[in-house]
């Protein structure tokens, strides 16, 4: 086992490489991408017709080189690649490509601009707009320290975020900067802009696959999946569930067969006893051949603990950080580093993909599925370590009569309530969310109120999730910074697309979810109980941590003079509230304190640069 030591502040590392910090530039009077120069520029492609810029890592050059009659013998960059898709295909080009990436092609006759992400925007991609030029770049701090971009700060998304609601995909923490999120593409020309999502998988039962087919197809998915991931000598966070155990396994045989560097595992140890998945993860690793980096979570972080190091870490973010357990994955990403691994598989997906959704309690409620229900009930309380009570209760109410009957509700409501009362309901629900800390500030309750009536509008799933969105960028951030990939076989958009169309019950076999790789697990690992294996969870863990150590944290801040200072807080309303969720032991208002501690830490870098270093 080995664990590398942290200095006292993440900005004081040594970084040992970055990427995508690059910004582009279209103007009105110019029909060339003006990139500003970085330590390492994007790929550019150009020809008598067009331009393409393409920054990230292309999955399926080899087969877009087949599909475009390219000789082997004749080398292109990705970006040329790219570029002769466009020429091919023209906007559907981006249909075509498999990886993780932003791009923009400008068309030289008409000066039209397409700029597209990823199809789950693995890769960053924000844009700002001013008097007709856009500005584009994978990193939202290089976008607001150029200098045709404004840097104001967002109060109105810093609100929402501590009412754990983040009702626009598509915006950021900064009023001039946006989000192209993933799977989405933004035509632009001459000031005009729109954004549509280009790609959402086919959501058609496919009834006809025998379990047998599903298991066969699936499995020859996940390899391929993990293949085009494993572009470079690899390294996993593995822990000891099923996920990322199934990406291991795989990665193993391909690294074999390629004659790459065994993938080094990275893990980490929750200490706490029900999240703790050490025996699993030594065993896997020593059968699989790896070597490891085995390291308890609170060694990776120095003496006042992971809450401050994460404060410390969320100050230099470009957005403040949602994910508690980020220092201590950073520290993995440096070691892996310094292990000469250039991508590091994740088993991030396995949730959203592979368990019986428990939103299907909707639908088999409706349906009257009495049969549906308990196999759901069933499967969800053998895969998990919540009880009997509590699993019914997200079940059939959370997710399940919950949205029948609100939803019921809320269209009678609307159908005889004149809009003025449901503005007034609205506002009065959100003042009394809200009314334990946000100031006296009528406007900008009205803009709040505003924003989830604009919101309420829209339709939104998972794959708009804004959650979801965040995830991979902070995962993206923190491993860009050490000048590495973070890789997610289970997002793969041909695995996905396929998975979307089974019938929900083929994750579930003889009583157990994500039955599509825990039998395969049983087989390859038959010593480590994978067929009976239940999903461990750090929520009691993270409860400890955030009311234990928020006391001294809070002393040290010496409040929240940041957001008072912005108008998000009022002092004396924000001070009560957090000495009473401080003295308390409920998980939710707990990450309300952890997102009030991260702002705050964010806020001070961006505030007072001038006045004070964090």
């Amino acid at each position: 086992m080995t664990a590398a030591g942290w200095p006292a502040r993440p900005d004081e590392e040594p970084v040992v490489a970055t990427f995508g910090a690059w910004v582009a530039t279209m103007r009105r009077d110019t029909r060339e991408i003006e990139v500003s120069r970085t330590d390492v520029e994007p790929g550019l492609a150009s020809d008598t017709g067009g331009q393409v810029l393409f920054d990230g890592v292309l999955y399926n050059a080899d087969d877009l080189r087949r599909e475009l009659s390219i000789p082997e013998h004749e080398a292109l960059s990705d970006a040329a690649l790219v570029l002769a898709a466009f020429r091919r295909h023209g906007p559907e080009a981006v249909h075509h490509l498999r990886g993780q990436w932003l791009l923009l092609a400008r068309d030289r006759a008409s000066g039209k601009v397409v700029c597209a992400r990823d199809h789950y925007g693995h890769y960053g991609c924000y844009y700002a707009e001013h008097n007709g030029t856009l500005f584009v770049s994978p990193s939202v701090d290089a976008l607001i320290q150029h200098p045709g971009v404004r840097g104001d700060i967002n109060r109105a998304a810093l609100v929402d975020h501590l009412r754990h609601r983040w009702p626009f995909l598509e915006e950021t923490y900064f009023e001039a900067v946006r989000r192209l999120p993933g799977g989405y593409v933004m035509t632009y020309r001459a000031g005009s802009m729109d954004v549509e999502r280009y790609w959402r998988p086919l959501r058609e039962i496919d009834s006809t696959l025998t379990p047998e087919d599903t298991q066969a197809r699936f499995d020859e998915l996940l390899e391929r999946a993990v293949a085009r991931c494993m572009f470079a000598p690899a390294a996993i966070f593995l822990s000891g569930g099923l996920d990322s155990v199934s990406v291991a396994a795989f990665a193993a045989e391909i690294a074999a067969e390629r004659g790459q560097p065994s993938p080094y595992a990275l893990s980490l140890i929750f200490e706490e006893e029900s999240a703790n998945e050490e025996t699993s993860q030594i065993a896997v690793a020593r059968q699989l051949g790896f070597e490891q980096t085995i390291v308890p979570l609170n060694e990776t972080v120095p003496a006042t603990g992971l809450l401050w190091a994460a404060m410390e870490m969320s100050a230099v973010q470009p957005w403040p950080m949602i994910n508690l357990w980020s220092p201590g994955y950073r520290h993995l990403a440096i070691e892996g580093h310094r292990r000469t691994r250039a991508v590091i598989l994740t088993g991030n997906g396995g949730d959203e993909w592979l368990e019986y959704p428990i939103i299907e309690g909707e639908r088999l409620i409706r349906r009257g599925d009495l049969v549906g229900l308990y196999h759901a009930w069933q499967s969800l309380q053998r895969g998990s370590r919540l009880s009997r009570s509590e699993v019914s209760r997200h079940l059939l109410w959370t997710f399940g009569a919950s949205p029948i009957v609100h939803g019921a509700g809320s269209r009678m409501v609307r159908a005889v309530a004149p809009p003025s009362t449901l503005t007034s309901r609205r506002r009065r629900r959100i003042a009394a969310e809200t009314r334990d800390w946000l100031p006296d500030d009528p406007a900008l309750l009205t803009k709040i109120v505003e924003r989830y009536e604009d919101a309420a509008s829209r339709r939104r799933d998972k794959l708009d999730h804004y959650h979801t969105a965040r995830d991979f960028e902070e995962s993206f951030e923190r491993a860009r910074v050490v000048g590495m990939h973070m890789a997610h076989p289970l997002w793969d958009v041909d695995l996905t697309a396929f998975l979307e169309r089974l019938p929900p019950r083929a994750l579930i076999h003889g009583g157990r979810s994500k039955a599509l790789v825990r039998w395969s697990l049983a087989r390859r690992f038959p010593d480590l109980g994978y067929e009976n294996h239940r999903k461990v969870g750090a929520t009691l863990m993270y409860q400890s941590i955030v009311l234990g150590q928020s006391p001294d944290a809070w002393r040290r801040l010496g409040g929240a003079k940041a957001l008072v200072e912005l108008g998000i807080v009022d002092r004396e309303k924000i001070e009560r509230r957090v000495e009473e969720v401080m003295a308390g032991n409920d998980i939710g208002q707990a990450y309300w304190l952890w997102y009030v501690l991260s702002i705050e830490a964010w806020l001070r870098r961006r505030l007072w640069s001038d006045r004070l270093s964090w």
